[in-house]
């Protein structure tokens, strides 16, 4: 029986030689044994482009055959969206299908991972989805014995991408050529989401400007991580020198503690009322369903929808969908792209920085000095949502004052969000964003310097 698993608190993560082949294999059947006890008969596997990646999906496309499943592969990369369209697709015919997607997210090129839906693509965590989620997952994993093999296994294999495609046309109100006239700089940092959302764009009728379009797994030029400091200016100075119109707000939405308070005040403004909710993709989504919420968004560049194809309706990520309205919207609009940036140029932001500690001991000590520096100027700390539910880090905010329909920010606001990394050892998140540059980079500073100078942290991607 293995003594230790590669389950996470939203889904599976591990460094891609962290696991033997049996370890993993190990993973897929305890899911596979968990969608049995749903009724799960039929799985949908897909992969991104991630070196490790066809190992992995070739382990569990052995285990679900074995196993006896109804097996429907997408063996080449495409994005975590279009991997829960094809449990959608699947899900009409088959109610009982589970959804396993090989990737690992925004992590660094060694990394890999699973992602996991349940009938009907329901996104499961730790404590997340029925009887636990990944819970039970893990429970699975660690009884002794091994998994029954069972006949009648199949194995049918797929391509979705048009499919994938004029569903978020649809979804959007686009029609082809609907969106001619417009440019946008598209950089998709080598990640398999680039051919099909380039092919969204253009047939929407885009002028479309590609940078880093090929999937390629190595990520030459660093993890693909759109908040990380830097990572989209050589892509915002071009559409600046082009003139090209590019991402947007949801009418109403749930909210993760990044997301800036200036956003939600704009949200107010259109009547909107933000619900704040933990950083998670598959938290966020289960949350989405609890309370039938249109969208949500997190500020890491997750943005869900509620989507139906009938008769499903599902919560979950389409990227093309999200790029599609807000592109109509501009596109009815001229003037909002000069109004957004505008606003944007208002806050000032730090993206994502990240440390990394000798001991997570460590970590936890220079966390809770982090915390106790802005407690004690007077920011306000957070670390639950109203309904009681942990935020798994803390907000600190000053001069932000939440109030329901309504968000006001005094001079020289700030708001961040701290947490500890759920994927790798010892590492500390951190994000700010402020109403002006000079208090943005004090806050910036103060942090920095005592999580490095102070407790020896080492920047990492």
């Amino acid at each position: 029986m293995p003594d230790r698993d590669p389950i996470k608190v939203y889904d599976a993560r591990w460094v891609a030689d962290e696991f033997s082949a049996a370890e993993v294999t190990r993973l897929f059947e305890a899911t596979l044994a968990y969608g049995r006890e749903l009724g799960a008969d039929t799985v949908t596997l897909t992969r991104d482009a991630r070196l490790a990646a066809g190992h992995v999906l070739e382990l569990a496309v052995d285990a679900a055959l074995r196993l006896g499943f109804r097996v429907y592969l997408r063996p080449e990369p495409v994005s975590t969206p279009q991997s829960y369209f094809t449990a959608l697709w699947v899900s009409r015919k088959h109610p009982g299908t589970l959804g396993l997607t090989v990737t690992a997210s925004h992590n660094p090129a060694e990394y890999i991972g699973v992602k996991f839906t349940v009938p009907t693509v329901r996104a499961v965590g730790m404590d997340c989805g029925p009887a636990g989620g990944l819970t039970r997952v893990r429970e699975l994993y660690h009884q002794p014995g091994e998994f029954t093999s069972r006949p009648g296994g199949a194995l049918h294999l797929l391509d979705l991408t048009r499919e994938y495609v004029e569903f978020s046309l649809a979804r959007a109100g686009v029609a082809p050529g609907d969106l001619a006239g417009l440019k946008v700089v598209f950089d998709s940092f080598h990640g398999s989401a680039g051919p099909e959302l380039y092919q969204a764009l253009t047939l929407a009728g885009v002028e479309v400007e590609a940078h880093r379009l090929i999937p390629d797994g190595r990520f030459p030029t660093g993890s693909p991580n759109p908040t990380s400091q830097g990572k989209l200016d050589a892509a915002v100075a071009r559409a600046r020198e082009i003139g090209a119109q590019g991402q947007a707000a949801p009418p109403s939405a749930l909210y993760d503690p990044k997301v800036s308070p200036l956003a939600l005040a704009e949200w107010g403004k259109l009547g909107v009322r933000p619900v704040l909710f933990r950083n998670g993709h598959s938290q966020i989504k289960d949350y989405m369903r609890l309370l039938d919420a249109s969208a949500a968004a997190e500020e890491s560049g997750h943005y869900y929808h509620r989507m139906t194809l009938e008769p499903l309706t599902i919560y979950a990520e389409n990227s093309a969908l999200t790029i599609l309205l807000f592109l109509g919207a501009v596109k009815a609009d001229p003037g909002l792209m000069d109004r957004l940036c505008a606003l944007q140029d208002e806050v000032f932001t730090t993206g994502e920085f990240n440390y990394q500690f000798e001991d997570d001991a460590t970590r936890d000590a220079a966390l809770e000095v982090v915390v106790k520096r802005f407690a004690d100027e007077g920011a306000e700390r957070v670390t639950h949502t109203p309904d009681g539910i942990d935020l798994q880090g803390t907000v600190l905010s000053r001069g932000v004052q939440l109030a329901p329909g309504r968000v006001a920010l005094d001079e020289g606001w700030y708001s961040g969000y701290l947490r500890v990394a759920t994927n790798e050892p010892a590492v500390v998140r951190s994000y700010f964003s402020a109403g002006d540059t000079i208090h943005g980079q004090r806050v910036e500073w103060d942090t920095r310097r005592i999580l490095e100078d102070q407790f020896g942290g080492r920047v990492i991607d």
